[in-house]
């Protein structure tokens, strides 16, 4: 190889001319060609890393926007979070109206959760039919005298079915008396808006027929209502209309709900509002944080309030509906003049010292309330208490205390459990109390639980009421169906027990099957007898009547005695 320059002879690796000193050409273009690639990797190197740095802009961009977006929405909720609080130390008394707003509506949803959960639909408006078969399986005392007579008691027994047909206003009843599983008597009656018919095959033929309308006045003019020596009002009506119209008698119409609203309003006008701080409560199993707030309220006030109740309780349709449903012995007239006598005396006497409400709220709603009425300083024994607790974690009705006393006498009922159905449960722990002044208590107790996981043995039931030495309980075990169409509880273990002040002992095991279905089906037919007025009988008529019922009894006793073996 020689040198371009000065052609002189050139090493074979030479990279320069050894005479001249010139750059050999072909290691010149190779130098060339590494620069142009080491400028265009530079280049790309130089590209790639713009894209990288503008790639890790928009995911910083990204991070930023969702960081921001994150504390928004923690902002967001801490301030949901502290709405109380913050309306708490603006205005304690709007605070309190809105946890009012807020238990009611809670307390109302679990209420009604809690009855479709144990009754199914029972909307009124449905027709229904239930059947029922309960036999006494044994009998027993501790006395041995009394023990003796208990034989009477094994294999009694009824099976009866009732029907409500709310699309012809019709109800029915289909009745037997049973022994050993033997029909011993029956009794068939209906029920609509016109009459009430009644039939004992054993004692009469006929169904007996009364006007329901009309039953008072009918009654007072027949020769039934003149020997008995009894009567009834002549507007007594015992039309099934007329019965479930006392039953579920009309809502309160809006203008008397707001009067009585309007009570209560005036009772907590004018109140003084303090914030007392907070406390711990133990709410569902643990300790929770609650603000409490105490409300002094002002005697007039107070005095106002409830004249302005009485006066809306006097105006309400559905007192009065429920006071003139039978109108038999008391009426509304009576009920009238007895809020009367309230107003009077509360007009002339009415004195209160002191009137306080201490309120204790956990997230937005009223979970305790203590009341404290002092009518007259000088006189504590007069002093009225009351305590409300609501303290249920996921439902306030899961576990719920009323306790009012006034000196040494006391009212109360608690209620622990889980009541709204959370995993499919329904568990009932409840106690009432009356204390009286001179020491005594009546005690209820009852225990109810329901696995709706299972079908058979998920239900389990005790009660026991005890007074004065003195108790009857009532335990079962059996098995409890609902579905939308129907509800059904069967079982062999069912026990009553008395226990007298003496120790005592009364115990009755019974059997029961009892379904009560969302439908009307097998009626009675009513066709089939002939009619009797009883109420359009003279006084011959009756005497026969009723001598022929007579002679029938006799007879079927003598049945009933060839069962027992006499």
């Amino acid at each position: 190889m020689f040198c371009t320059e000065c052609g002189n002879k050139l090493e074979q690796e030479a990279k320069f001319c050894s005479s001249c000193g010139s750059m050999v050409k072909g290691e010149e273009k190779q130098e060339s060609q590494q620069l142009q690639l080491s400028q265009e990797s530079s280049t790309i190197a130089t590209y790639e890393n713009q894209k990288e740095i503008k790639k890790r802009n928009v995911s910083m961009s990204k991070s930023k926007w969702a960081i921001i977006a994150i504390s928004l929405v923690i902002i967001l909720l801490i301030g949901l979070m502290a709405k109380d609080y913050v309306i708490y130390a603006i205005s304690p008394e709007l605070y309190i109206k809105n946890a009012f707003g807020n238990t009611i509506h809670s307390v109302t949803k679990d209420y009604y959760k809690m009855q479709s959960l144990i009754l199914g639909n029972n909307s009124s408006d449905l027709s229904y039919s239930t059947s029922a078969n309960v036999s006494i399986k044994d009998a027993s005392h501790t006395d041995l005298w009394e023990n003796a007579n208990l034989y009477i008691l094994k294999g009694l027994g009824i099976d009866f079915k009732t029907i409500f047909d709310n699309k012809n206003k019709e109800y029915y009843f289909a009745g037997k008396y049973q022994i050993s599983g033997n029909d011993v008597a029956s009794l068939n009656l209906k029920l609509d808006d016109n009459e009430l018919l009644l039939n004992v095959p054993e004692l009469f033929d006929e169904a007996i027929s009364v006007p329901s309308k009309s039953f008072g006045s009918e009654w007072n003019r027949s020769i039934f209502g003149r020997e008995s020596y009894y009567s009834f009002d002549d507007d007594l009506d015992i039309s099934l209309s007329n019965l479930l119209k006392m039953q579920n008698p009309a809502e309160t119409d809006t203008q008397t709900k707001s009067r009585y609203i309007d009570s209560f309003k005036t009772m907590l006008a004018n109140g003084r509002y303090e914030k007392n701080g907070s406390t711990t409560l133990m709410i569902g199993g643990a300790m929770k944080k609650c603000n409490r707030t105490t409300i002094l309220l002002r005697e007039d006030n107070v005095k106002q309030g409830l004249m302005d109740f009485l006066n809306a309780l006097k105006s309400d349709d559905m007192i009065k509906t429920w006071s003139n449903s039978f109108n038999q012995g008391y009426s509304y007239y009576d009920f009238e003049e007895a809020i009367d006598e309230a107003k009077y005396e509360l007009k002339e006497n009415f004195k209160a010292d002191k009137v306080s409400i201490d309120l204790f709220t956990n997230n937005g709603k009223v979970v305790k309330a203590e009341f404290i009425i002092i009518p007259d300083s000088d006189y504590e024994e007069d002093r009225l208490e009351a305590n409300i607790e609501l303290l249920g974690e996921k439902s306030l009705i899961d576990n719920f205390k009323l306790e009012i006393a006034v000196a040494d006498e006391k009212i109360m009922f608690e209620s622990e459990g889980n009541h709204t159905g959370k995993n499919n449960m329904f568990i009932d722990n409840s106690k009432f109390t009356v204390k009286t002044y001179y020491g005594e208590e009546v005690i209820f107790n009852s225990s109810t639980k329901i696995d709706f996981n299972k079908d058979r043995n998920n239900f389990d039931l005790d009660i026991k009421l005890s007074a004065d030495g003195e108790s009857i309980r009532f335990n079962t075990i059996g098995d409890f169906k609902l579905s939308n169409k129907s509800i059904s509880f069967i079982s062999d273990e069912i026990q009553f027990t008395y226990k007298d002040y003496y120790d005592d002992v009364l115990k009755i095991n019974l059997s029961a099957n009892i379904i009560k279905e969302n439908s009307v089906k097998d009626k009675p037919d009513f066709d089939k007898y002939s009619k009797l007025n009883v109420f359009k009988m003279d006084e011959y008529e009756m005497y026969n009547f009723i001598s022929s019922i007579e002679e029938r009894a006799f007879w079927l006793g003598q049945k009933i005695e060839e069962y027992y073996n006499y």
